[in-house]
């Protein structure tokens, strides 16, 4: 009795690993998805208002969702409140610190960062290019990724499922 009630929970947990694996892929396609639509109102508010960029970071966090909410609002505080750093500096720090909470994969990251590092010190018309062309490249981060997570969301699936049953098939 004992053994069977065992083995129920491997297989369930087994196949919960493979799901979560899975639920990872589309997390990372909705914050580059979420990460595009902050960088084109950045972009919007930057051409339009010409407010300073640690007003426009607190204003897009206000509107966005985690995990970005949070990074922006603390971006913005920060440059607010230290005038002496630069937004690259800052920028760094908090995606550093925020890093965790991310799904997205090395090359996506080393592009925000760089991203983050060029924002600021150029004039209106260059940041505006500047996001124009971060937005293009998400755009194709975008695409990559839901590619990606369809080939293989369903074989993490598949393997979490067939992990535990090999295993049970062990213990049996």
């Amino acid at each position: 009795m004992l053994k069977f009630l065992g083995i129920g929970l491997l297989l369930s947990g087994t196949a919960g690993i493979g799901f979560g694996k899975a639920r990872e892929l589309d997390q990372r396609v909705e914050e580059l998805r979420m990460l595009r639509q902050l960088i084109m109102l950045l972009e919007g508010e930057i051409r339009c208002t010409h407010r300073p960029l640690p007003e426009l970071l607190i204003s897009l966090g206000e509107r966005s969702r985690p995990p970005f909410q949070s990074f922006l609002l603390e971006t913005g505080k920060e440059l607010e409140a230290h005038k002496s750093l630069t937004v690259q500096e800052v920028w760094k720090e908090q995606l550093t610190l925020g890093r965790k909470k991310f799904h997205l994969n090395r090359q996506e990251y080393e592009e925000l960062l760089e991203f983050g590092g060029m924002l600021g010190y150029l004039d209106i018309q260059m940041q505006t290019e500047l996001c124009l062309w971060y937005e293009e490249r998400l755009k194709i981060s975008v695409q990559t990724a839901m590619a990606e997570a369809g080939e293989k969301r369903r074989l993490y699936r598949c393997l979490g499922i067939l992990s535990g049953v090999v295993l049970a098939v062990f213990i049996i």
